[in-house]
Order: structure tokens, then sequence, then C-alpha cells
């Protein structure tokens, strides 16, 4: 993410794969990663 100066980070996480999923939010920030973490699916199912 630093080297490639990104600042937008599209995921393809859902927020029922585990516990701590759960408390992610559609768009947030990253303490570990200095981008925009975009969660678009976080409210799928596996149905979706």
């Amino acid at each position: 993410v630093l080297k490639n100066k990104i600042k937008y980070l599209i995921t393809g996480i859902r927020s029922r794969e585990s516990v701590k999923r759960k408390k992610y939010e559609k768009i947030s920030k990253n303490p570990l990663i200095p981008a925009v973490q975009i969660n678009p699916i976080l409210e799928w199912t596996k149905e979706d």
C-alpha cells in the first residue's frame, strides 16, 4: 500500500465470516494500512 501509494482498498469480506468482521463498516479506516478500506459486500450472505 505504501510503496504503490494506494489510497483505497476494496475488499471481498463479509461480516458473517467471523466475529471480528461483524464490527467492520462499509467504509472505514484500517489501522494496519494507510488507506480507506471499502467493504462493498459486507452484508452479503452465502446465498447472495
